[in-house]
């Protein structure tokens, strides 16, 4: 699923700027933003409103750009005018009324299309803002919800989740969910961003052992239901899956780690659902070493 990005316009002012972070560095991050953006086939753009906007106290932003006596006065170095041009300049322009509609529509978070909003200053975390390369997952995760193809869905998770690797039958096992997979994207999302983010790190750190005690941290921290499969024999004949290693070859691993999936988290759902995520703490031989989803589907 491609995005568009559209440059937010007050957080190029300068009393949006509430953090100490050096004007280069937000730069360097809101470009680098930028650029797996438009490597993935994403868009970005930019309202020419922005020019005016006072970057600095008193100096509209097309000052700074553009004339240098404003860029000594603004106390702005030569590398960061190279960096903001950069950020700035290399957008398509989007009209004030396009623009005006998508920002209002992000803001009373009615969004319907895959749009979001690339800021200069963030401090705080709002949905569907970016700043950093970070912050762009979270945004993709939020868009994700967006879409109710399954194969879309698969295609889109290894950007919404990139510590993460898919099992390539994935889109088949979606289609056991016990509910409509519509119904259950919210709480799938939930799980894979508690896999990719709390027991990943985690598992990595430790891989020779304690996988009891990571999945308690990941019960506890991303507030889900976890646990391995109770007969070892069992699980052996029924949670083996095989994945391509880095020589192509198919390995053989029993993904015995999984997540319930109890509910869709559905307004007025309160029936009790017995679907899993099924995973595997990881391999180098096998994706670098990243967290295996074997299956998101019917218990097994």
């Amino acid at each position: 699923m491609n995005i568009s990005m559209i440059l937010k316009n007050d957080s190029f002012v300068h009393t949006a700027n509430l953090n100490s972070n050096p004007l280069y560095d937000i730069l360097i991050d809101l470009q680098e933003t930028k650029e797996i953006l438009i490597d993935l086939g994403d868009k970005t753009y930019r309202n020419d409103r922005l020019y005016m906007t006072q970057f600095f106290s008193g100096v509209e932003l097309y000052k700074i750009l553009f004339e240098k006596e404003y860029q000594k006065v603004a106390g702005i170095t030569g590398e960061e005018v190279k960096m903001l041009n950069k950020v700035i300049e290399q957008n398509s322009s989007i009209e004030n009324s396009e623009y005006d509609k998508i920002v209002n529509d992000i803001l009373q978070h009615q969004v319907n299309e895959p749009y979001a909003l690339l800021c200069c200053y963030l401090t705080n975390t709002l949905p569907f803002h970016a700043n950093t390369p970070n912050t762009l997952v979270n945004v993709r995760r939020e868009l994700l919800l967006m879409t109710n193809d399954l194969q879309e869905f698969v295609t889109a998770c290894p950007l919404c989740f990139p510590n993460l690797h898919f099992h390539s039958n994935l889109v088949n096992t979606l289609k056991s969910l016990s509910a409509p997979f519509p119904k259950f994207k919210y709480e799938i999302i939930r799980h894979l961003t508690a896999i990719n983010d709390i027991f990943h790190p985690l598992y990595k750190e430790s891989r020779n052992g304690g996988i009891n005690d990571i999945l308690k941290i990941l019960k506890a921290e991303g507030e889900l239901s976890c646990s391995l499969e109770g007969n070892a024999e069992s699980a052996r004949k029924r949670l083996t899956f095989q994945f391509k290693n880095k020589l192509d070859i198919d390995e053989e691993l029993v993904c015995e780690p999984h997540t319930k999936l109890e509910g869709t988290s559905q307004p007025g759902d309160t029936e009790y659902m017995y679907d899993r995520i099924y995973f595997h703490g990881g391999k180098e031989s096998i994706s670098n070493g990243k967290t295996l989803i074997a299956h998101i589907g019917k218990h097994l």
